[in-house]
């Protein structure tokens, strides 16, 4: 009711002609200056002074409001924000990886050539139909990426992979008692991924492409199991890298001896 009621005030006073301009007379860091680095004006150029502290807790008012801001909380709305604490949200690398995804930007409607694409063979546009279908299911990026151009779509998600590592090393070292939530995350992403990996809409289209068609499935299985392993063994190496060790409890080592039929 209260920010109703000065909400209805302040638009009687701009129906009278008078304005409050109190925004301007702001305590904050006026005349603040930066300088361009040779790429240009970056998101780390910018973190400077007290628009680049990250501060530990974001303060009681969960609103809109930037880093450095001068607000009164009392007359903030709040925006019902669950993750809160710079351990939850932030990782060091969030600036590096913004500019570089700015840069490396590309848009399937521009940047694949079209006119190029050769009619395939039904089987493998089959398989390759059914892949992307799994993609916009499971990741939204993916959703128009034709299969050659799958290297863009991976160099986006390398970035994914670059801020969550480092964001959740950043967690454990800022509150270890959140590693079992984490192992118990992993627990059942790993569960899902067993899950997923044992129906033939997502193994089948994959054994048909590496293989080169449905008549050489069995050459695709010998590279399905490589990559698989391969997989694993990074995901493992990243778990490590952030303080998870996941060796002993990880739900994929068995997946590495099953051949999927």
């Amino acid at each position: 009711m209260a920010n109703y009621e000065r909400t209805e005030a302040y638009r009687e006073k701009l129906r009278n002609g008078e304005y409050d301009l109190g925004w301007m007379q702001a305590d904050a860091e006026w005349g603040v200056k930066v300088t361009p680095s040779k790429r240009g004006l970056t998101l780390n150029d910018i973190n400077v002074g007290s628009y680049g502290v990250i501060p530990e807790e974001i303060p009681e008012a969960r609103c809109f409001a930037p880093r450095g801001a001068d607000f009164n909380a009392a007359v903030m709305p709040s925006m019902g924000y669950s993750l809160n604490t710079r351990a939850e949200a932030w990782a060091e690398n969030m600036g590096t990886l913004y500019e570089e995804a700015v840069a490396r930007q590309w848009s399937s409607t521009r940047d694949i050539p079209w006119h190029t694409l050769q009619p395939l063979p039904k089987d493998i546009e089959h398989a390759m139909c059914q892949l992307c279908t799994f993609f916009t299911e499971v990741v939204f990026i993916a959703g128009d990426v034709p299969g050659w151009f799958f290297r863009l779509c991976a160099q986006d998600e390398a970035r994914h992979l670059a801020f969550g590592c480092l964001q959740l090393r950043y967690l454990i070292a800022q509150d270890p008692d959140r590693i079992e939530e984490i192992q118990e995350a992993l627990d059942i992403a790993e569960q899902r991924t067993l899950e997923l990996g044992a129906t033939p809409e997502q193994v089948e289209p994959l054994l048909i492409l590496l293989g080169g068609g449905v008549d050489k499935m069995q050459e695709g299985m010998e590279k399905f199991n490589f990559i698989r392993k391969k997989t694993v063994q990074e995901y493992l190496q990243r778990c490590h890298s952030i303080g998870l060790d996941r060796q002993e409890r990880c739900l994929l080592k068995e997946a590495k001896e099953i051949t999927l039929l």
